[in-house]
């Protein structure tokens, strides 16, 4: 069983949503821009981070912090 949350669901307020599709047993990826902290996902989530590069003009927007929590295997 497999989910994917794609970014144009707004991440913030969906941590509960996310532990309750793990828990349910289905494989989750996790699509971000990066703009909300990703501190409290389930571990089991597969974080797929949209980093922005300098030119794009959206690395203000970007919480760097979230380098930090990437695992490996995440994107």
């Amino acid at each position: 069983r497999f989910r994917v949350e794609q970014a144009s669901r707004p991440l913030e307020g969906s941590f509960e949503l996310a532990a309750a599709i793990v828990k349910a047993g289905y494989t989750l990826l996790i699509e971000t821009s990066g703009a909300i902290p990703i501190k409290g996902l389930p571990p089991e989530a597969h974080i797929i981070l949209d980093i922005k590069c300098p030119k794009s003009g959206e690395t203000g927007s970007m919480h760097w912090e979230n380098l930090n929590y990437l695992k490996e295997g995440d994107e």
